[in-house]
């Protein structure tokens, strides 16, 4: 059996095959990470405004991230910001 050709190269990218680039990507295992992740941050956000204090969440990816930054918008009365260096870098909500 010979090899399925790719798209050459270093990196990820260059490691996917023709038929992955083919295929639009799957929507049904992002949703529940994202709504989850949002979940959480909603409930540290919570905590934040009740305590009156800075809430630091676990280390993340850089979507993962600004998924957070985006959902916690809609907040009033909260800041976000992202502190540390990659790989380890997360979000801060602070109150306002």
């Amino acid at each position: 059996m010979g090899r399925r050709p790719s798209l050459g190269g270093p990196g990820p990218r260059g490691r996917r095959t023709v038929g992955q680039m083919c295929m639009p990507p799957s929507t049904d295992r992002v949703a529940p990470v994202t709504n989850e992740l949002s979940a959480h941050a909603r409930y540290r956000t919570e905590r934040a405004i009740s305590s009156g204090q800075a809430v630091e969440l676990d280390p993340m990816t850089a979507v993962e991230r600004k998924t957070v930054h985006l959902r916690l918008k809609e907040f009033p009365g909260v800041t976000t910001r992202s502190e540390g260096t990659e790989p380890n870098r997360y979000v801060v909500i602070e109150p306002a």
